[in-house]
């Protein structure tokens, strides 16, 4: 009677093993497949975005993000692609909820400031700007992006600092220059907008 009680209380903590074996191999299995699913639906909509298929690739960007919203790169792929296809508000929300779950995602607030400069938005575009100078002090596009929001919003003098900044990583940049020496004639600083006009 011993050997068998001992027996079968090795039986049930067999099984109680087994079971929780089968539990922890059914979750890992199901949280492979979301990560298959999401990550699948993006890089198919990656392919036919290429394939200039934009619709398609919209629909497969908002699958992956169903399936996991907090994928960042899935949201900021959405967004771009919305703005491209022409529905720009949508692509902004997608833009800004990519910041939202990665404030350094620099491509994400440089699309948003460039696509609210296209809608003539150049006061709301600016604080997106800076955050893009901010993490990414080197991109000499994004200050003159901000340069032109700030002279399109009337503030020519802090325009000319960062079209000077930007000049700094690309000196011969010849719209930088331009506008530049736009900006210097407004603020009535002639001689030095001659020089930048050479």
């Amino acid at each position: 009677h011993k050997e068998y009680r001992r027996q079968r209380q090795m039986c049930i903590r067999d099984s109680h093993v087994l079971v929780q074996s089968i539990a922890l191999l059914l979750t890992a299995t199901i949280a492979f497949a979301e990560t298959t699913s999401y990550e699948s639906s993006f890089q198919e909509g990656l392919t036919l975005r290429k394939q200039g298929k934009l619709a398609a690739a919209i629909h497969l960007f908002k699958k992956s993000v169903s399936q996991n919203p907090e994928f960042t790169k899935g949201h900021y792929l959405l967004g771009s692609a919305l703005i491209q296809a022409g529905k720009v508000q949508d692509g902004l929300i997608a833009l800004k909820q990519t910041l939202t779950l990665d404030p350094q995602f620099v491509g994400a607030a440089q699309a948003i400031g460039a696509a609210l400069i296209e809608r003539a938005n150049y006061q709301g575009a600016i604080p997106y700007l800076q955050k893009a100078t901010r993490l990414q002090p080197k991109n000499a596009i994004t200050y003159f992006t901000l340069a032109f929001a700030l002279a399109k919003n009337g503030n020519h003098k802090n325009a000319v600092q960062y079209y000077k900044h930007g000049l700094q990583f690309d000196p011969k940049h010849a719209f930088a220059h331009f506008s530049l020496a736009q900006s210097l004639a407004k603020l009535r600083q002639i001689p030095a907008a001659i020089a930048a006009y050479r």
